[in-house]
């Protein structure tokens, strides 16, 4: 039997324990989220990159002005 001026400690320390594993879940959450946008973003602009836009051709043509085209 648990005494009464134990008691308290017991909840307190549980409400400790659930809490810390709920901030460990919460932290684990967000790392996974991150890891995954991370790679979604990473995989976007290599894709943009390697979409061949328009500044690729005009690198080494005149400009309008006479100069010539910097990227």
């Amino acid at each position: 039997m648990i005494s009464a001026s134990a008691l308290p400690v017991r909840i307190l320390s549980a409400i400790g324990v659930f809490a810390l594993n709920a901030l460990i879940a919460l932290l684990a959450t967000a790392y996974a989220v991150a890891t995954i946008a991370v790679r979604i973003v990473r995989r976007w602009g290599a894709r943009r990159r390697n979409a061949g836009g328009g500044n690729d051709v005009l690198v080494h043509q005149e400009s309008p002005r006479g100069g010539e085209w910097t990227s």
